[in-house]
């Protein structure tokens, strides 16, 4: 795993060879956790373009695997962050192609550039089966072209402003160069008030944006032009494509080829030079995931607990690694891990993101890092085969919902919502849920419907000269036979996947410079989880069947069946306990909330409501928090 930064200036500007270093080293200086082994630059003067590129060592330790790393004929320069994992298998279809072909090393980046400079770049991108991010300059046509991964699971900012095209795994690096104007796009902060993360393809800072995951697009420095992003892989054209899977009908069926997929999934990400290991929590997923690595090797599995047994799930975990035999280490939270994560998790975590689980994750990165370099985890899985709430909720009961007219609907809503379902009297999942319900109920159609899941029933009274913003998504529903569920999990896999899940592991895992990798996110096993039945997912009120009735063939039922616990943190008492002092600075500072976007006595009120206890607000003061935290840390 690596980070990668660059800029080019336009033809109206000229930098001298001193200042493209200085503002590239900078750069890359901010990603150095992200590849702690080694970095270089790669420059060329009279194009006015720099790359950079911090190594963690995966594969090819050697320095024949360093970057950025030029093509054989030198027509293009690579940089490039992630895991190929059919990388061996481009190299043989090469070899074929040119019998005589010599390597360098045995890395993933250099099969990477080899098989553009033969094939072209839309065809490798076709052909590779891994997780990416990465920038390419072609020394012939004078264009630099960036792309990402089908499903988002590496980063990718990018931005045009004041003559400079600039790119970074992480926003901060881009925050570093001394050539960019930092400015935050007060659209993206209703985004984050809403969602608790900012959906793709917006950040936020104006002028800055992120690559859509399966997209490639292409600066021009002859016209100074920036073409849009282009897709080379979509959710459509899975959906359409004419395979075998559409052909499954029997339970059995599914189970029988999600084994072989997901098997041939987690033998391909077993490649590694270093020591590996794999994240388990005792849910569903991981513990699949876990169970057939066991198949070719003695993982090593890590999990997190808390003190607060009402979310503790590490002793599943536990009696799950028992019974695998695996390695195992687990670590409990206490008061003094968390405040160690507080000084620096706006500094992890590179623009405003409110998912909780976020310190947890950081936490079990650490002490997994102690142990490996690598980790594989069951993220994906959720999107893929019905893991939410939402998406078996919806199923059940959006059919029924529907048949009331919105006007009625709509109007009981509104009285419901002028009562205060926050208060004490209630759990914080219970509100949670019952936020959802109203709004699924107050729902025109089923991007409503989703939006309002997303949002948890955020308002807009602490805020002023800016407005909740609902509306991000690019809603194509191409399939229009598609179950409501079905539809959700699309939407989920597109936005919720990549910009909140995908990132709140990256940014977690890569501050402790480990790299994480998740065998669900596999493209074929994507087209068989989107072509099966839908009750082949989802049966009543529980999501991933076919991985339940798989999992039961390594592990006993009495262990698995249970509850979804999820990830999610006791927050709400850490706000009145050990993160009390450092929320309350923030919240008290008036160089933090005295901005323009903010109605401070309403924020005040609420947080005073919630150390009294007379009132839940934790995810409105999370929300808060992380978006200021992260200001005052970029000083912006």
């Amino acid at each position: 795993m690596c980070g990668i930064a660059g800029f080019i200036a336009t033809k109206s500007n000229t930098i001298d060879e001193n200042d493209l270093r200085v503002n590239i080293n900078n750069m890359i200086n901010c990603l150095h956790y992200r590849g702690p082994d080694s970095s270089g630059i790669w420059l060329s003067k009279d194009d006015q373009l720099v790359l950079g590129h911090t190594r963690l060592s995966i594969l090819d330790l050697s320095f024949n695997g360093n970057q950025p790393m030029e093509s054989s004929s030198q027509r293009y320069a690579l940089i490039f962050n992630g895991e190929i994992y059919n990388h061996l298998e481009i190299r043989e279809k090469i070899n074929k192609d040119i019998p005589a072909k010599k390597w360098r090393g045995s890395s993933d980046t250099e099969t990477i550039v080899e098989s553009i400079e033969l094939y072209g770049i839309k065809k490798t991108l076709k052909d590779l089966e891994g997780m990416f991010a990465f920038a390419l300059w072609d020394n012939k046509e004078k264009n630099l072209t960036i792309a990402r991964d089908r499903f988002g699971e590496k980063p990718l900012y990018y931005g045009l402003q004041n003559g400079y095209f600039f790119f970074a795994s992480q926003l901060n690096a881009i925050l570093s160069n001394k050539r960019f104007k930092k400015e935050i796009d007060f659209d993206s902060v209703g985004l984050h008030q809403t969602y608790g993360f900012i959906p793709q393809p917006k950040s936020i800072l104006k002028d800055v944006n992120k690559l859509p995951p399966a997209t490639f697009m292409t600066f021009f420095k002859k016209d100074f032009k920036i073409s849009e992003p282009i897709k080379y892989w979509s959710i459509e054209d899975c959906y359409l494509e004419d395979n075998d899977y559409k052909n499954i009908v029997s339970l059995d069926q599914s189970i029988k080829k999600l084994e072989e997929l997901l098997s041939k999934s987690v033998k391909n990400q077993l490649l590694s030079d270093v020591p590996l290991g794999a994240f388990l929590s005792g849910g569903i997923d991981s513990s699949l995931v876990t169970s057939i690595m066991s198949n070719y090797i003695t993982p090593k599995t890590f999990s997190i607990g808390f003190q607060d047994e009402r979310y503790d799930e590490s002793k599943y975990a536990k009696d799950i690694a028992n019974h695998l035999k695996t390695e195992h280490t687990e670590f409990i939270l206490n008061n003094s891990d968390i405040l160690d994560v507080i000084p620096d998790l706006y500094k992890v975590y590179d623009e405003p993101f409110s998912d909780s689980s976020q310190i947890p994750t950081i936490l079990l990165s650490k002490q997994t890092r102690k142990h490996v370099t690598v980790a594989l985890s069951g993220d994906g899985a959720d999107e893929l085969f019905g893991g939410y709430n939402r998406h078996f909720y919806s199923k059940k009961w959006w059919p029924l919902i529907n048949k009331i007219p919105f006007n009625l609907r709509n109007s009981f809503v509104q009285i419901y919502q002028k009562f205060n379902f926050n208060n004490f009297n209630r759990s914080t999942k219970d509100i949670n849920r019952l936020k959802k319900a109203l709004g699924a109920l107050g729902s025109r159609d089923d991007l409503d419907l989703y939006t309002a899941y997303l949002s948890e029933g955020q308002s807009s009274e602490h805020l002023q000269n800016i407005e909740l913003n609902k509306k991000f998504i690019n809603y194509e529903m191409y399939c229009k036979d598609f179950d409501v569920a079905e539809k959700l999990m699309i939407l989920d896999t597109r936005y919720y996947l990549p910009d909140n899940v995908l990132v709140k592991v990256d940014r977690a895992a890569m501050s402790q410079s480990l790299e994480t990798r998740a065998p669900y996110l596999n493209s074929e096993l994507f087209n068989f989880a989107i072509k099966i039945p839908i009750n082949h997912k989802i049966k009543g009120n529980r999501g991933k069947l076919v991985q339940r009735k798989l999992l039961e063939k390594y592990i006993p039922k009495y262990l698995i069946d249970r509850p979804k616990q999820g990830f999610e943190p006791p927050l709400g008492t850490w706000l009145r306990g050990p993160l009390k002092d450092w929320g309350a600075d923030i919240i008290n500072s008036n160089n933090a909330l005295n901005r323009e976007y903010y109605k401070k006595d309403i924020i005040l009120e609420r947080w005073n409501q919630h150390q009294n206890k007379d009132t839940d607000w934790t995810k409105f003061l999370w929300n808060i928090i992380s978006l200021e935290s992260w200001r005052i840390e970029n000083n912006i």
